[in-house]
């Protein structure tokens, strides 16, 4: 067997196994020797919860203080049913002064309707996520000040006539861990309803000059496609006014076009339109609320007139 290394190297040399992180200093001393001869005043490794003890009750005072604080701000942000009727009539107007120059005016009453239903639902199920959230923060003020599952679990364990079955403490600690888990996905789930997004829409005109829509195929290609100006095929650039060319020029693929060329490519377009769009309920059908043209421009007559003329 030849004892010469290989005239080529594999092209994927395997990777190295992983570092083992390092270990952190231990808190407690490793208790090794001495253990059977330790008296009461010598130094022992726990000695140091000692210290410990006192840090974290000093710590949860100011935990304590915190949460107090928290407490009173949320009671303070507390309303009534009153100011959710004044917050509707407010939202109501405020719809009405936004639709009411739109082309969309005709259906303004439906809108209103619809965003009333949208805004309720939403307040409504933040209602709910925040009764839930407060019978969670119920559930743990209870075990901190009213409950004691470890302290429970050491006097049955100190009990003669304890059994090997499951512990008190630890079968409470372990049910109520799943009920705040429970709360927390029904919070999760509460958060989504009534949420939407805005979409935006153009329609392409007719009777579009034909070199506006070679403009606008110009662009598509290069910002959307990736093509390289100078790899464009010379018939798209017929009857482009040489006005718009240095502007074609400057386009990049992925970046957004100079506010000349972004006005004259919309020549070619009416909108921009707006919808809505929700859910139902979580993961239910996706419902659309047309909103109509947001606002109508009227084009510069000399961008139109750049495309009138015929070479």
């Amino acid at each position: 067997m030849s004892s010469e290394p290989p005239s080529e190297l594999p092209s994927e040399l395997p990777a190295e196994p992983p570092r083992r992180q390092t270990r952190k200093d231990r808190k407690i001393p490793a208790s090794q020797e001495g253990r059977l001869s330790w008296r009461e005043g010598d130094p022992h490794p726990l000695d140091v919860m000692i210290e410990e003890a006192m840090q974290l009750q000093d710590q949860r005072n100011r935990a304590l203080a915190s949460v107090r604080q928290a407490l009173s701000s949320t009671t303070n942000l507390l309303g009534d049913a009153e100011q959710l009727i004044q917050k509707d009539e407010r939202a109501d107007q405020r719809v009405k002064q936004l639709f009411q120059d739109q082309e969309a005016h005709k259906h303004l009453e439906h809108f209103i309707a619809t965003f009333a239903v949208l805004r309720r639902k939403r307040d409504l199920a933040r209602l709910q996520a925040a009764n839930e959230a407060l019978h969670l923060a119920a559930g743990l003020l209870i075990e901190v000040f009213h409950d004691d599952p470890f302290l429970e679990d050491l006097e049955e364990v100190m009990r003669e006539d304890r059994d090997r079955k499951e512990l008190t403490g630890v079968k409470k600690s372990r049910d109520r861990l799943g009920w705040f888990e429970d709360a927390i996905h029904r919070i999760r789930n509460l958060l989504t309803a009534g949420n939407g997004w805005f979409e935006f829409f153009y329609i392409p005109r007719r009777g579009v000059p034909v070199g506006l829509m070679n403009v606008v195929e110009i662009v598509k290609r290069i910002q959307k496609q990736g093509v390289p100006y100078a790899e464009l095929p010379s018939k798209l650039f017929d009857q482009v006014p040489e006005e718009v060319i240095p502007l074609l020029e400057a386009v990049r693929p992925g970046s957004p076009l100079s506010p000349e060329l972004q006005e004259i490519v919309s020549l070619a377009y009416y909108g921009p339109y707006a919808s809505y769009r929700f859910m139902e309920f979580f993961r239910g059908p996706k419902n659309t609320v047309y909103l109509g043209r947001i606002f109508s421009r009227t084009p510069r007559i000399e961008l139109w007139s750049l495309f009138s003329r015929r070479k």
